[in-house]
């Protein structure tokens, strides 16, 4: 009796845990500060995981000759926690500095982690690299490369920031 009601304890313990998870993203695609960031399709699909796409972002590769930096540009190394903050250029978001820590008072930023540093140039990633799409539209996407793709993202207080929708020559991109 006593292995049941321990099996139903850790059963409702993960189960809390799941809905945590999906509330807190679902907070923050509601909630979150919106930006558009400009972006390109990589590779729709792998065998295991199913129709997806990797995004890559202008700023993935940050110039550190090109924007303000609060950070020695000598102590940075793969594996950093940096705060990209923003500026709104046009229609999308370009950054304009770069942090170790929070930044302070009202800003726009994301947080990343660095994954390469080459000369004046950083790698980062920021957890919004993979989009998933329904089963079967991986080769739609396919055949976006060269085409004008922003990506619509949300970013919360702390800087975590989710993607909400894809644009594709100025048009919301529905994939059903």
């Amino acid at each position: 009796m006593k292995k049941s009601k321990a099996l139903i304890v850790i059963i409702l313990i993960w189960l809390a845990i799941a809905v945590i998870l999906v509330c807190y993203n679902e907070l923050l695609l509601r909630k979150g500060v919106v930006i558009l960031l400009k972006t390109s399709p990589i590779d729709p699909r792998d065998i295991f995981r199913g129709d997806y796409v990797v995004l890559n972002y202008e700023i993935s590769r940050i110039n550190l000759r090109e924007i303000s930096t609060l950070i020695n540009p000598d102590k940075i190394k793969a594996g950093d926690t940096v705060y990209v903050v923003f500026d709104k250029i046009g229609d999308h978001w370009k950054p304009f500095e770069l942090s170790n820590s929070k930044p302070k008072g009202f800003s726009t930023f994301i947080r990343g982690k660095v994954t390469g540093k080459y000369e004046n140039t950083l790698e980062v990633k920021y957890g919004i690299e993979e989009y998933f799409v329904p089963e079967g539209k991986g080769k739609e996407i396919e055949k976006l490369v060269g085409k004008e793709l922003y990506v619509e993202v949300r970013i919360n207080k702390s800087g975590k920031s989710s993607i909400s929708k894809l644009f594709v020559n100025g048009k919301e991109l529905i994939l059903k």
